[in-house]
């Protein structure tokens, strides 16, 4: 009886440290954040007359408006409006800009709410209900949407880009 319950015992403590060390050194964490509407039936429902083309990418006359150059390989644009009425988005946003001043990410804040503002957001960057943040990569794919007044949304953002850039 006693025999058996050292083998339980040391069982019971090899088991997990096995299971543990094959794991480090077969297995691998990798995470991704695919882009946004790569198919038609992702597309958010919208007033916009646009005819738009799968996989969807901003179009280049947009992209051709954000700092992207060699080193920039994600452009965070936020739509907020004018200083004082962001409701703490511009924060929060600065926050995670402060965040990532050595990495390849821009920050643009695009202008004041009107109606090219807004057909800007709503039609080009699909951004639709509360989010007024979108994360577009080099090719400009949409990888995410965000609610800049949201620290949980601004959380989320951060740790996208942070796994898109592999610094996790």
């Amino acid at each position: 009886m006693k025999g058996r319950k050292l083998f339980y015992l040391i069982a019971s403590l090899v088991l997990p440290v096995a299971v543990f060390l094959f794991l480090k050194f077969f297995g691998r964490n990798e995470f991704s954040v695919p882009p946004l509407f790569q198919s038609e039936a992702e597309l958010p429902d919208s007033l916009c007359r646009y005819r738009y083309d799968w996989p969807y990418a901003i179009p280049d006359s947009v992209r051709a408006s954000l700092p992207f150059d060699a080193r920039i390989e994600l452009v965070v644009v936020t739509f907020l409006p004018a200083e004082g009425n962001a409701g703490g988005g511009d924060r929060l946003v600065r926050r995670a800009e402060a965040m990532f001043g050595d990495d390849p990410v821009a920050f643009k804040r695009m202008g004041d709410a009107g109606p090219d503002s807004d057909t800007l957001r709503r039609c080009v960057f699909l951004l639709s209900g509360k989010a007024t943040v979108a994360l577009v990569d080099s090719v400009g794919r949409i990888r995410g949407q965000y609610d800049a007044a949201s620290l949980e949304d601004i959380d989320r953002m951060t740790v996208e880009l942070k796994i898109i850039l592999g610094k996790y």
